[in-house]
């Protein structure tokens, strides 16, 4: 509320009277459903010297301006100004409503994650340069249908995690290690023919303890959601990080997943921006890894 111009009244009584007006009118706005007026000029009649309460109703998000000018008399004008906002008012969670979903952190943490939270899907951080990442310089992309292009797009993935009000954002230890020797060749050890052959033997190793547990992974992110959607929560759905690795080459050609019931896509390849969600929920993100790698999922949950 912004008071400007106030009249330099003598008659504190009057001053008083429409201090207590005002609160009256601001109480009123918080609870009452008729529509605002936006304008009311003060009546020239004594008797009537403060403006009829202005009545807005509750929920909708205003921003009240009084402007307050000196009379003859000591009348004031009171513009009321409301800005009601197009969208919808933004309804806060409780936060003791996420533990109607402990029932599946305690089932991820049985299942393998080393850590779960229960999020609200404004913490889930989406960003178009993420895949931009997998666009330049992955190696997978366009090779597999949980990769782009055939994913959804970060700015319809947002849309999406827009509809739903609850995440469950997951961390999972592999065990895939490398040394710093061995690391620095993880992604070019096919390629490059300068890379030692004993580095190039770890390092196909490491890939392939990487491959076996993310099969893991992915089984129990998949059985986390069916057990989400027995719950009643028929539209959960889950990702996890990396490419898919369930085929030796993906049928891009017809665009028909051979494993629907087991695929899902990769939550980098539509945007989620792994590090920020990570230290949103309050999980330890670690990169470059030291020796053993971490990988992470989210489910959708409601």
């Amino acid at each position: 509320m912004l008071a400007k111009n106030a009249p330099k009244h003598s008659d504190s009584v009057a001053a008083a009277a429409f201090s207590v007006k005002v609160v009256h009118l601001l109480n009123h706005a918080a609870s009452h459903q008729s529509p605002p007026l936006p304008y009311l000029k003060q009546p020239s009649s004594p008797s009537l010297l403060f403006p009829q309460l202005i009545l807005i109703p509750p929920n909708v998000p205003t921003v009240i301006s009084i402007l307050i000018n000196p009379k003859p008399l000591g009348l004031l004008n009171v513009y009321i100004k409301s800005l009601l906002q197009a969208q919808q008012p933004v309804t806060l969670m409780p936060e003791n409503d996420t533990q109607k979903f402990e029932f599946l952190v305690k089932l991820a943490l049985e299942k393998g994650a080393a850590d779960a939270k229960i999020i609200q899907t404004s913490k889930v951080v989406v960003e178009d340069r993420v895949v931009l990442k997998c666009k330049v310089g992955c190696n997978h992309y366009g090779k597999t249908l949980a990769c782009p292009p055939y994913t959804p797009t970060a700015e319809q993935f947002r849309k999406i995690v827009s509809e739903y009000s609850y995440a469950m954002f997951l961390k999972f230890t592999t065990n895939a290690t490398a040394e710093p020797e061995v690391y620095k060749y993880l992604m070019t050890y096919e390629t490059d023919p300068t890379v030692p052959k004993d580095s190039k033997e770890k390092a196909a190793k490491f890939w392939q303890d990487w491959k076996d547990s993310k099969r893991q992974m992915l089984e129990s992110v998949v059985s986390l959601e069916k057990a989400a959607m027995n719950q009643g929560y028929s539209l959960a759905i889950s990702f996890i990080s990396g490419h898919c690795q369930l085929c030796e080459k993906c049928n891009t050609e017809t665009k028909i997943c051979r494993h629907p019931e087991l695929a899902r896509m990769s939550e980098d390849a539509i945007g989620v921006n792994v590090k920020k969600t990570a230290a949103n929920a309050g999980i330890a993100f670690t990169f470059p890894f030291t020796k053993s790698a971490d990988s992470f999922a989210l489910l959708l949950i409601d």
